[in-house]
């Protein structure tokens, strides 16, 4: 006790009084941090490392602990970047610094250690090629004045988060290991953010597109079990059959090893030399890569025999995941702004492409789809695929959440927008909800209106309940009901919710049958 006290005391001698109102202690060392809103009490710690840099002998291996420190370590930077191209289009946020020390953390929180606060931690979205935890959507002084403690990540990203490979069988992790970067992070929650304010048994975790499938990717992981009580997902999920570390998927999707082996013939390793691959600068790697033909399937996540044992479907279904309440749905428009630049296409072409991908189920998709055929070819091709990856995966998860005898909440976002460079052309585009759901509207450069505010208002309120009791509903907000699968309802996430009433019905039960016989029940 006398040797903590004294410790205590030379790290407080260590600090001006502006660094000792945000000390904390973490479990690998002290910190400090910086007021956001200092009015309201809000502190920021900015790039914490949560795992040991993945670097060198630990590229492609799991997370390991970070070091521990003595000092007094800063706060106040956030984390580099994991390595990631840079792209160009709406989703495009210039030329970002990259690291492969890149696994860091940042917290928002007004609370103080003993305080329990609902805790929720945000997973970023990106394809899990691009992104990183501190975009300015994202910033979570507002969720922190509102009570709660809020932690955004960074995780592993592209060819060097997702690379099986048979020279990695033996080792700790052979692919997926952006996913276990997630894992560690949630232990480090665990661990740490009671000394924040938060409440580690109230931890809520939630995502937008691949932070959303990477939510689902959590709750189907044995591995992540007890690690979180409640989960929101945001425009994706993971219940379409995936391929293994050998075998193609059922749809044809490549092995883990086959993407694997044809980046080692690219980078030119041979003999079996992954030490000279993990001697490979990041730069040279990535850059390799990206100029060659290589074209890797999203998600390129695979059922591993590790994280995970089963199919995501098997997973969440039987109980050997984390079965919690779950807050899920899409955007009406999720195609607009990730499908734009494709090619038109005829009718007949459409059919072709549909028959290619689903066989004899073609004709059934085409008549669930005849108005929007009748449309445009284009239009029904762009809304077959955003249903099947986003508003299907949302109605499967909430079955699935309800089937385990969990609340479930389904919702469609509908509320457009108003862009400076596109107006409201893009409708509900993917992605859109972010900013509401922040309550970060003011951090855009749209051209805002009463009814975004109320929008803000509506989203913010229902997640941040969701997250303190597993009910998005409270005093002044339109009222949501448990989704049910006989009335498969959602509701409408616009400046006037509504419910719509068989949502989607006829053609997501469609998109059931095809994936019927790979699933297990």
């Amino acid at each position: 006790m006398r040797t903590t006290v004294l410790a205590v005391g030379l790290v407080m001698a260590q600090l001006a009084l502006s660094d000792a109102a945000t000390l904390v202690e973490t479990t690998e060392g002290p910190i400090v941090g910086a007021y956001s809103d200092e009015a309201a009490g809000v502190r920021v710690y900015k790039g914490i490392p949560y795992a040991a840099p993945p670097v060198g002998a630990l590229r492609w291996r799991a997370p390991a602990p970070h070091p521990p420190w003595r000092e007094v370590r800063k706060a106040t930077e956030f984390g580099t970047p994991c390595w990631q191209s840079h792209i160009t289009g709406i989703y495009s946020r210039g030329p970002v610094p990259r690291s492969e020390d890149c696994l860091y953390l940042n917290v928002w929180t007004a609370s103080n250690a003993g305080d329990q606060a609902p805790v929720m931690v945000w997973i970023h979205g990106g394809s899990f090629e691009i992104g990183h935890g501190h975009l300015a959507w994202y910033e979570g002084t507002d969720t922190a004045r509102d009570g709660l403690v809020l932690v955004s990540i960074n995780y592993r990203l592209g060819p060097l988060g997702f690379f099986a490979h048979p020279w990695l069988e033996g080792e700790d992790a052979n692919g997926n290991q952006g996913l276990l970067d997630q894992v560690a992070a949630l232990r480090w929650v665990q661990k740490n953010i009671a000394a924040f304010g938060g409440d580690a048994d109230n931890v809520t975790i939630f995502g937008e597109s691949a932070g959303s499938a990477s939510v689902c990717y959590l709750q189907a992981s044995p591995m992540a079990k007890g690690l979180f009580a409640k989960a929101i997902g945001q425009s994706a999920g993971c219940f379409a059959p995936h391929a293994t570390l050998e075998e193609d998927s059922p749809t044809g999707a490549p092995s883990g090893y086959t993407i694997g082996r044809k980046m080692v013939d690219l980078l030119g390793a041979k003999d079996k030399d992954i030490d000279a691959l993990r001697s490979m600068d990041a730069e040279t790697l990535f850059t390799t890569l990206e100029a060659s033909s290589l074209t890797v399937p999203y998600p390129a996540v695979y059922v591993d025999g590790n994280l995970f044992p089963e199919q995501m479907y098997a997973l969440h279904e039987r109980d050997k995941g984390s079965q919690v309440p779950v807050l899920v749905g899409a955007n009406a428009d999720e195609e607009t702004a990730l499908f734009g630049e494709w090619p038109d296409v005829t009718r007949e072409a459409l059919t072709e492409q549909l028959r290619a991908l689903w066989s004899h189920h073609a004709d059934t998709l085409i008549a669930a789809y005849a108005a929007e055929v009748d449309r445009s070819p284009r239009f029904a091709r762009d809304k077959i695929l955003s249903h099947r990856l986003f508003a299907w995966e949302a109605r499967t998860w909430a079955r699935t959440a309800v089937r385990a005898g969990q609340a479930a909440y389904l919702y469609q976002f509908t509320h457009v927008p108003d862009m400076p460079e596109y107006g409201r052309s893009l409708g509900a585009f993917h992605a859109a909800e972010i900013a509401y759901v922040f309550n970060n509207l003011e951090r855009t450069d749209w051209i805002l209106t009463t009814e975004d505010r109320e929008v803000a208002h509506l989203l913010s309120s229902y997640w941040r309940n969701f997250a303190r009791s597993g009910d998005p509903n409270g005093e002044g907000l339109p009222y949501w009901s448990v989704y049910d699968e006989e009335l498969d309802a959602a509701l409408e996430l616009d400046a006037s919710p509504r419910v719509i009433d068989r949502h989607l019905k006829d053609k997501l039960d469609v998109m059931d049958t095809l994936f019927a016989g790979e699933q297990a029940h």
